[in-house]
């Protein structure tokens, strides 16, 4: 973050509840990760409204030299990282886990 306060979250522009991890620190992040290297990297965020993550699609992970996993906080992430950012969206189930 590169605020004064080193914020990386922020309410949402459209209104509704809570908070969400805003675009800026997220794109310096992936763009940090992406230009480490020569190869590209395949982002995938970690969704409940994702596909579900299965055996295969591991397999697939696994064979790929460079994933970014993107996992959300709060209510979730700027929309416009979803849209600017992630190739993938990803979900582990049909329930919600959140750190503390």
């Amino acid at each position: 973050a590169t605020d004064n306060h080193r914020t990386v979250d922020g309410r949402p522009f459209g209104g509704g509840p809570g908070m969400l991890m805003t675009i800026g620190p997220l794109r310096d992040a992936i763009a940090s990760v992406r230009s480490a290297s020569a190869q590209s990297a395949r982002v995938v965020y970690m969704s409940p409204q994702g596909a579900r993550l299965t055996q295969e699609k591991v397999l697939e992970f696994a064979r790929m030299d460079r994933l970014i996993l993107v996992c959300g906080r709060y209510e979730g992430v700027d929309e416009r990282v979803l849209e600017n950012l992630v190739d993938e969206e990803v979900s582990i189930g049909d329930y919600v886990l959140s750190g503390g």
